[in-house]
């Protein structure tokens, strides 16, 4: 029998030491939670949970990035149109990473029944990247 109505995150280390935890708000709950290089190459990774919404009514919640502390640096919302003449629509969000644009960071991709968005992180990398300049000689 659960007691409480509260979901809490977790941070545990590989041997099951915990790092650190987060209650969540009364009757919050998330798909999932994530992995993912945020911050760039030799930057600790980062959680990204999404789908998050209180009992399923009214609109879901940001997808959130934590830093390794459980700290929120990063809110992300998931953008999608309603119909002509529909109010209120709002789609479950799923999410997904991937060096979308071949900095060595991950960007987040969520989606859901009617469309997606594509967020990258816009800090400056510690060690610029020439890799997406299209004219720089030596590629």
């Amino acid at each position: 029998m659960c007691t409480s109505d509260r979901a809490i995150l977790y941070l545990c280390e590989l041997e099951g030491r915990e790092i650190w935890h987060c209650q969540m708000e009364k009757g919050e709950r998330c798909i999932a939670a994530r992995l993912i290089q945020w911050l760039g190459p030799g930057q600790p990774e980062c959680a990204l949970v999404y789908g998050q919404s209180v009992e399923r009514q009214g609109p879901p919640k940001p997808a959130c990035i934590y830093n390794g502390q459980g700290e929120v640096i990063a809110e992300l919302p998931l953008h999608v149109a309603a119909l002509p003449g529909e109010k209120d629509f709002w789609s479950d969000c799923y999410g997904m990473a991937a060096d979308v644009w071949g900095d060595a960071r991950e960007e987040v991709i969520l989606f859901g029944s009617r469309g997606f968005c594509v967020y990258a992180n816009t800090q400056p990398l510690e060690k610029p990247s020439l890799n997406n300049m299209t004219l720089y000689p030596g590629q």
